[in-house]
């Protein structure tokens, strides 16, 4: 994974912070991804630039600013999981954040003023994230007329994040909760799978219950059915998913009925996995849930 750009090795990293929380894992399994983790975040220092930015290749030498947000993001939520992340690394970022949220502009450049605005909204989200929000900047973002969709949600998500629930739920006061993908949205890794887990983290900040569910069932459709994943689309939405199974998905208690051979199922966890042992290679199968949740 050295010959990994950061973006694919941070993707490689963010889902493994989650999957416990979606299923059981052997103490060995548990082990290996603590590793990896420690592995990736050691092998991410070294595409830190003097400036605080990330680069995307080694040798770079120039700060990619989605990716920027997006490592600091992972670095942030590995520290909240109690892995170790060096202080130094975070400030760094934190400063190079302060100042490329402070010294930015719109752009006016038609197709090219929602992926900037999107990008600043992200920037504003991570300091926010780290406790260290820069005020001013979301304000001036905020007041902008030609706010896009992608930027307003991940804008609200900085103000809920900040506890300010009120701002948040005016900027996205009776927005669509799917995002259309713009021209130039590879500059960013859009993808609508990735736009839509973060308006789904968005949704469970603001406690938008009914429309993060709907929302969960649309997104987990869409990645039985992508057979293309970008990177960031599956880890994006692996640690919304692990938002959203944390929230409601308590526990796991069905009735499983496979060619009339039933059995109960009883599981801590959002996620239950078993192989089927039967002779019949097809079937009828039917679920009965005894939980209340979905």
């Amino acid at each position: 994974s050295e010959h990994l750009c950061t973006e694919q090795l941070t993707s490689k990293a963010l889902p493994l912070l989650y999957l416990s929380d979606f299923k059981q894992l052997s103490k060995d399994e548990e082990q290996k991804n603590k590793e990896e983790v420690q592995r990736i975040i050691q092998l991410i220092y070294g595409r830190q630039l003097t400036n605080g930015g990330f680069e995307f290749w080694p040798g770079m030498n120039r700060a990619h600013d989605w990716l920027t947000s997006y490592v600091g993001q992972f670095l942030l939520l590995a520290q909240e999981k109690g892995y170790a992340v060096q202080s130094l690394v975070l400030d760094r970022w934190k400063n190079f954040q302060q100042q490329a949220s402070q010294s930015w502009t719109p752009v006016t450049r038609k197709g090219w003023d929602a992926i900037s605005d999107t990008e600043q909204a992200y920037r504003l989200y991570s300091l926010a994230l780290a406790n260290t929000p820069n005020r001013g900047a979301m304000n001036r973002l905020k007041e902008l007329k030609t706010l896009s969709l992608n930027a307003r949600w991940r804008l609200a998500a900085a103000y809920a994040l900040d506890g300010k629930k009120t701002t948040a739920e005016e900027l996205v006061f009776n927005a669509q909760t799917t995002v259309e993908a713009t021209e130039n949205q590879n500059l960013i890794f859009g993808s609508s799978i990735r736009d839509n887990a973060m308006i789904l983290e968005t949704l469970l900040l603001l406690g938008k219950d009914n429309e993060a569910i709907s929302l969960g069932e649309k997104i987990a459709k869409e990645l039985a059915m992508e057979n293309y994943y970008s990177t960031q689309s599956t880890a994006y939405a692996i640690y919304a998913m692990a938002g959203l199974s944390n929230q409601f998905a308590k526990v796991l208690k069905f009735d499983c009925t496979f060619n009339n051979q039933s059995t109960t199922i009883n599981s801590a966890q959002a996620f239950y996995q078993t192989d089927l042992i039967s002779k019949d290679k097809s079937g009828v199968m039917t679920f009965t849930n005894h939980t209340d949740g979905k």
